[in-house]
Parts: C-alpha cells; structure tokens; sequence
C-alpha cells in the first residue's frame, strides 16, 4: 500500500471519529421525552428537544406534536364510524383494542402543490371526465391540499398517461395472499399508480392506464379516479362503505361523497414535518 493510500485513509478514520464525537455531544445536550410524557412547558422558541416517535425513531423538534383532529360529524355514530375507517384507510391497521396490529406503516402526505398534466392519448370524453373529477376536488378548498391542471408537461408533478404495457397490480411475491379472483383478474382494467417519495412526504406520481384491458371504455376514467383520490394519501382500499372512492367495487358517481371529503379534510388539516407512523398516530389521536 502506498504512501498517499495510507495517508487518506488515516484522514478519513480521523475526519469519521470527530464527526461521530460532535454528534454525540450535540444530542447529549439535548432533553429526550417519550412522546406521552411530553409538556408545552419543556418548548420555547429557543428550545430544542428529541421525541420518541417509536421504538427506534428520534425526532429533533421545537415544535409541540400537534394532536390529531377528527372533523365535527352530524352524530355520534357517524363520528364512530369515521374514527374506525380512518385509520385503516391512512394506514392500512384499525385501531381497536381488539384488533392486532401487524404493520406500523406511515402516514403520507403531499406537501407541496400538485401539478397534475393528462395525456393527450386518452379518448377526448374521457380525458374532459377526469379533468372535471380533478377540478371538483380542487374546488373542495381542502386546507393543505392545492391541486391543478397543467397544460405543459414539463410543469407538472403528476402525469396521468396510458400504456401497452401490463402493469402489476399485486405484489407477484405474496400472491398466496389473494383470494383466486384478484388473482385471476388482476390485469384487467389494467392500471397503477406510483408515487415518488421519501420516508415523509409524497412529492411527484404517475399513473398508468392500459386502456387495451378494458373491456368497457367508461371504467376508463373511473379506474383513473379512483386511483387519483388514493394517491393523495396512499389511501387502502376497503371493502365496505359503498359511497367511498375507495371502495373495492366502486361504480361511478357525479358527485364527491361526504365521507370522502371528511377523509381529505382529516388527513390534511396539519401538514406533520415529522415521520407520522401508526404507533405515533396512537398517541397523538390520543393527547
């Protein structure tokens, strides 16, 4: 080994070892509080705390974890029935007691606006029916929520398009998972979404039709829809309530449901600068 080799690696071990030191000095000045013990009374503007998101996640923070808030439903068991979904829906876990949660997924969020650009490829009615989904949802005046169309490509985070190819729909490694007719029709009305992200925030999608597997043109633009309203949360679909986008069976509908919009207002009335997972979402739905 030469001379210069050994020389830049002494360097760099001495350059890691420091680096290492003043990290742990930073974080060993700091106060560090589980979430459920947390106090207003340890922030101010100058203070700087660690939180315990879970069992293995700090958060560096000023900011007080802000309580999670359900909308104010007609009757009480409306509100009950929202506060069972919602979860699942966010998070793909119910929150029961009785209930075993076998996943700790995340809570997605967009937080910039969406620029949403569709391809001139689709059949002209159906193109002008996901405008005017996409727009009704826009006009909504979701807080935290800003969505438009885009006449350019190049301004846009979020391209709807079609495709020849077959796009995979389940996961082709746990198929042992699905019932034998989501296996046998898992390509038809053939089409995905997928988002671009970081352990936080959704920031650019696309979403692909193949529109050659259907066998009906006017699934088109309700598959699209469909597939539109979960991406703005990585929403799971459900197998009950027939009103919802998000249900597995979904049939077409002019307008959008008051639960649906209950969901956007919930998921975005306070943009998280933190990583949100579901045993976070537990103690903050419970502050």
């Amino acid at each position: 080994m030469s001379k210069n080799i050994i020389f830049i690696l002494a360097v760099f071990i001495c350059v890691s070892s420091f680096g290492q030191t003043k990290n742990d000095s930073i974080f060993s000045n700091k106060k560090f509080v589980p979430i459920k013990n947390l106090n207003r009374d340890l922030l101010n503007k100058n203070s700087e705390i660690l939180i315990l998101e879970s069992k293995d996640t700090l958060v560096l923070t000023t900011i007080y974890p802000q309580k999670f808030i359900y909308p104010n439903l007609a009757t009480k068991e409306e509100t009950r029935k929202f506060k069972t979904y919602y979860p699942y829906i966010a998070f793909g876990s119910f929150n029961s007691k009785y209930t075993k949660t076998t996943t700790n997924n995340t809570l997605r969020q967009w937080n910039v606006p969406i620029k949403v650009f569709i391809d001139k490829s689709f059949q002209k009615e159906t193109r002008k029916e996901i405008e005017k989904f996409i727009m009704d949802i826009s006009n909504l005046n979701i807080q935290n929520l800003k969505i438009a169309l885009v006449k350019n490509i190049r301004n846009s985070n979020y391209y709807i398009t079609t495709t020849s190819e077959q796009l995979e729909v389940l996961d082709e490694k746990k198929l042992d998972r699905y019932s034998d007719a989501q296996i046998k029709n898992r390509f038809k009305n053939n089409a995905n979404y997928y988002l671009i992200s970081d352990d936080i925030k959704s920031y650019s999608c696309v979403l692909k039709v193949n529109p050659n597997t259907f066998i009906d043109s006017d699934n088109i633009s309700v598959k699209v829809k469909t597939l539109f309203f979960g991406s703005l949360g990585r929403f799971y679909p459900i197998s009950h309530l027939k009103e919802s986008l998000l249900y597995t069976k979904y049939e077409n509908n002019d307008t959008i449901s008051t639960f649906d919009k209950n969901i956007l207002k919930t998921h975005y009335n306070y943009i998280y600068p933190y990583k949100v997972d579901f045993d976070l979402f537990k103690q903050l739905e419970n502050e």
